[in-house]
């Protein structure tokens, strides 16, 4: 798709029910940010537990990370990623959602094209971060079940038999 600017500035217009359909978005925005902002601090306080709980319970048993065999290691590494990655989307889309809501109610306060068009930038944004973290999460969990399932076939003591 092609975004052709228009040399000559056009007049921001919009019907009373476009504006109050923007108003409810913009309120929804909010609230998914909102939302987002404490998800990603529970998620944050998640991740400080399972490090906790992983780094005592290792202790517990005597064992020490350099002890573990390396599946188990390489299980805690992609769930501490995970952990990550999933608070690093949820912290940026959340901003976008943030910055679309702010923008939007600018644009219409003002009646500013510019503005406007700076807030569904910013939703296509969060939408696009969305995305590509879905994508890499598709492929994670694609790998992860070929190697869980290459591991089952090649390993008697796993096949059942």
């Amino acid at each position: 798709m092609e975004y052709v600017q228009n040399p000559s500035p056009q007049k921001f217009s919009y019907t009373p029910a476009t504006k109050q359909e923007w108003l409810s978005t913009s309120t929804w925005a909010v609230y998914f940010a909102v939302l987002g902002f404490v998800l990603s601090g529970l998620y944050v306080l998640a991740l400080l537990a399972t490090l906790f709980f992983v780094l005592k319970s290792s202790a517990m048993v005597g064992m020490y990370l350099n002890f573990l065999p390396s599946g188990v290691i390489l299980g805690i590494v992609l769930l501490l990623l995970m952990y990550v990655a999933a608070i690093f989307v949820m912290f940026i889309g959340s901003r976008h959602h943030l910055h679309f809501s702010q923008r939007i109610k600018l644009a219409l306060q003002h009646n500013n094209q510019s503005v406007l068009e700076e807030a569904w930038r910013s939703m296509r944004k969060a939408w696009k971060v969305y995305g590509i973290y879905t994508v890499i999460m598709l492929g994670v969990y694609f790998v992860l079940l070929t190697t869980i399932g290459y591991m089952m076939q090649s390993n008697p003591f796993l096949r059942g038999y």
